[in-house]
C-alpha cells in the first residue's frame, strides 16, 4: 500500500472510532463518510481482500471477518513452512496436508477442494499479490464457479501488475480460436498497461500479441490506442521494442491497415510528446509500417491534421511530410475537409504561430480554400504578428519565395540528371 493510502486509511479509521467511542453524539462524521464510503463503513483492514471495499454495517461482523486474516490453522509437520504460516480456514489446512503430506482426512471432514465463501476472495487475491502459482493451480480450477467474472477480471489485472505471466496465462482463460478472454468482463488495455508497468518482458510480449491479435479480429481499433499509449506512457525502450516487435510482424502486416490510424491518433501524438524518447522511437515505427505497407498515404495525410489539432509539434509534422503525407491534405483530392494549415490558424499560441510558419515555408498554400473558409480567416493568422513580428501576408510572400526557390533547385537537378552530372 502507498504512503498516501495509508495516511487515509488511519485517518478514515480514527474519525469512525471517535464517532464510535462517542455515541455518535452531535458532532459525529458518520453522515459525511457514508456520503463518500457508502453505508457499510467498517472495512476490512486487509488491503488485498476482496471484501475490503465492501465493507461491513457492524464493526463486530468486520472483526470477525479479520479474524480469517490471522490464519490460525497451523500445519502439524513442524518442518513444514505452513507450521508457522498457517491457513485461513481448516478447509484449506486440509487441503494443503492431502496435496503436500498425503495425510487422508476423516470422513466427517470438508472435501479439500471446497473453499468457505467468505474466505475465497481474500485467499485468491493474497496468492496473487504473493505470485504463488503453485497454490493458486491447486485451488482455482475447484472454485473457479464461485468468482464472479468481475472480481476474475480484477485478478487478471492485479496479476498483470505483480509481473506474473504463468498466473495471467492462468486466470485470463484466453480463447485461442476466438481470439479472445472467455471472460468478456477484461478489460485488455488495462492488463497491457499494468503489464508493461511490471516490467516483465515476457509477460509485455505474451500480452501485446493478444491484444493485438483481439483488437484486429473484433474490430477494436479504439480500444488499440489506448494499448499504444500505455507503451508510451511506460517511457520503458524496453517495453517499447517488445510492442515494435509484435506490430511490425508479418502477422499483423497483411495490407488490411486495420489500425494504422490508431499509431497517428490524437491521444497517441499528445503522449508522444510528452516522453521525446519515446516520440523517437514511435518515429522508428511509422517508418518501418509504411516500408511494409501496412501504413498508406491517406493515414498519414490524416495524422498531419490530427497534429495541427493537438500538438502542433513540428517535429511529428517533419517525420510525416518525409514519409509522404500531403501537405495540404485532404485538399485538392477530396476536396473537402480542413487542411493542417486550417486547423493551426484556428489556434492562439506561439506553438501555433510557428507551426504554421513551418508548413508554409515547406510548401504548404495559405490560400486553399474549404467551404468559405482560408486559413487567413483564422483568429491565430490575423494575430501572427503577435508571435512571428510578420503579417500573414508577408508570411505567405515569404513561402511563395520558398517554394520558387525549391522549384527552381528541382529543375537544375533534373538537369543535371538529364545531362549525365548528377551526383547522388
Amino acid at each position: 500500500m502507498s504512503n498516501s493510502c495509508a495516511r487515509i486509511e488511519t485517518v478514515y479509521n480514527s474519525l469512525l472510532r471517535h464517532s464510535t467511542d462517542t455515541g455518535h453524539q452531535q458532532d459525529c462524521v458518520c453522515p459525511r463518510l457514508r456520503r463518500h464510503y457508502g453505508n457499510n463503513l467498517f472495512k476490512c483492514h486487509y488491503f488485498a481482500c476482496g471484501l475490503r471495499r465492501f465493507g461491513f454495517k457492524e464493526e463486530a461482523s468486520c472483526a470477525d471477518h479479520m479474524k480469517n486474516h490471522c490464519r490460525p490453522w497451523k500445519c502439524s509437520v513442524k518442518s513444514c513452512d505452513f507450521a508457522i504460516i498457517g491457513f485461513q480456514t481448516n478447509s484449506q489446512l486440509e487441503n494443503h496436508r492431502q496435496r503436500i503430506h498425503r495425510v487422508v482426512p476423516a470422513a466427517d471432514s470438508m472435501e479439500p477442494s471446497v473453499l468457505e465463501d467468505e474466505a475465497l476472495y481474500p485467499l485468491l487475491y493474497e496468492l496473487v499479490d504473493t505470485g504463488d502459482i503453485g497454490e493458486l493451480e491447486a485451488v482455482w480450477p475447484s472454485c473457479r464457479h464461485k468468482v464472479n467474472d468481475l472480481n476474475a477480471a480484477e485478478l487478471v489485472v492485479m496479476a498483470a501488475a505483480q509481473g506474473s505471466l504463468p498466473i495471467v496465462q492462468m486466470l485470463l482463460e484466453w480463447d485461442d480460436e476466438m481470439e479472445k478472454p472467455t471472460n468478456d468482463k477484461v478489460r485488455l488495455h488495462a492488463v497491457v498497461s499494468d503489464a508493461l508497468q511490471s516490467s516483465n518482458v515476457e509477460l509485455a510480449r505474451w500480452i501485446l500479441d493478444k491484444a493485438t491479435a483481439w483488437s484486429r479480429k473484433h474490430f477494436q481499433a479504439r480500444r488499440y490506442r489506448d494499448m499504444v499509449v500505455a507503451v508510451l506512457k511506460s517511457d520503458s525502450g524496453e517495453m517499447f521494442d517488445v510492442w515494435h516487435d509484435v506490430i511490425t510482424s508479418d502477422r499483423y502486416n497483411t495490407g488490411d491497415c486495420f489500425l494504422a490510424d490508431e499509431l497517428f491518433e490524437k491521444t497517441v501524438l499528445n503522449m508522444a510528446k510528452r516522453f521525446p524518447e519515446q516520440q523517437m522511437r514511435l518515429f522508428v515505427t511509422w517508418r518501418r509500417l509504411v516500408e511494409l505497407g501496412s501504413v498508406w498515404t491517406k493515414h498519414l495525410g490524416r495524422a498531419l491534421t490530427y497534429v495541427a489539432q493537438t500538438t502542433c509539434c513540428t517535429e511529428q509534422a517533419k517525420v510525416l511530410l518525409d514519409l509522404g503525407a500531403p501537405i495540404d491534405f485532404p485538399l485538392p483530392e477530396k476536396r473537402q475537409g480542413h487542411t493542417a494549415l486550417h486547423w493551426a490558424s484556428k489556434k492562439t499560441t506561439q506553438e501555433a504561430a510557428e507551426f504554421m510558419r513551418f508548413l508554409i515555408m515547406e510548401g504548404a498554400d495559405p490560400s486553399v480554400s474549404y467551404g468559405n473558409s482560408e486559413p487567413s480567416d483564422g483568429e491565430g493568422a490575423r494575430n501572427i504578428h503577435v508571435w512571428l513580428n510578420t503579417t500573414w501576408d508577408q508570411l505567405a510572400e515569404m513561402g511563395k519565395l520558398e517554394r520558387e526557390r525549391k522549384a527552381r533547385i528541382g529543375k537544375m537537378d533534373a538537369a543535371k540528371h538529364r545531362n549525365g552530372r548528377f551526383d547522388s
